[in-house]
């Protein structure tokens, strides 16, 4: 066999010689999805490379088996479960939770001349007045810079649409300390707001 590092390039090289035709193969397996698409197609590849690496290095010739291990790549990703396996069921924006409760995320409209629900129309007024947001914004950056550095990166990132699995996965904790800091963060808040917590 040879040395590791030498096998390990030969191996990428024939997976890169191979991608068009892995790329094909998975869109065909995945034909049915409308959306994301092309991130599924990217989860297939993934878990594909992880397959024909692991098949590669125990001396099997993957070439013949290139079709099984797309096809088996893409049942996993239609399953939901993807090279991280990181798809947590009660996680909104988690694929499995909206397969399993059968629901879907659309974006909000961009222009009143679309065609949007009473409901969705409600949720997104905002009926606070120009000195409560100067307010609110004035409090928010001296709670801000009261904070430390990772808290107060932690908020950003947060408050910018990142999930609990997506900020653990950046500072590289587990998503549970994330959810952690996000409660002691919101006492933190009401505690500097003289609101009543517990």
């Amino acid at each position: 066999m040879l040395d590791a590092p030498d096998t390990l390039a030969d191996i990428q090289q024939s997976f890169t010689e191979a991608l068009p035709r892995i790329e094909g193969l998975a869109s065909a397996y995945l034909g049915f999805m409308r959306r994301d698409k092309d991130e599924a197609i990217a989860e297939v590849v993934g878990l594909s490379w992880k397959a024909y690496r692991d098949l590669s290095l125990r001396g099997m010739n993957v070439v013949k088996l290139l079709g099984k291990i797309v096809e088996l790549s893409a049942k996993q990703v239609r399953c939901g479960r993807g090279l991280t396996n990181i798809n947590p069921v009660r996680d909104i924006m988690s694929a499995t939770a909206r397969f399993r409760y059968a629901y879907r995320l659309d974006s909000l409209p961009l222009s009143d001349r679309e065609d949007v629900a009473p409901e969705v129309i409600e949720a997104m007024r905002d009926d606070t007045s120009p000195a409560e947001a100067a307010m609110f914004r004035v409090d928010l950056e001296q709670w801000l810079a009261g904070l430390d550095e990772r808290p107060r990166q932690i908020v950003g990132e947060l408050v910018s649409g990142f999930n609990t699995v997506e900020v653990a996965r950046l500072h590289r904790v587990s998503r549970m300390r994330i959810f952690q800091l996000r409660r002691e963060l919101v006492d933190n808040w009401q505690s500097f707001q003289g609101e009543e917590h517990g």
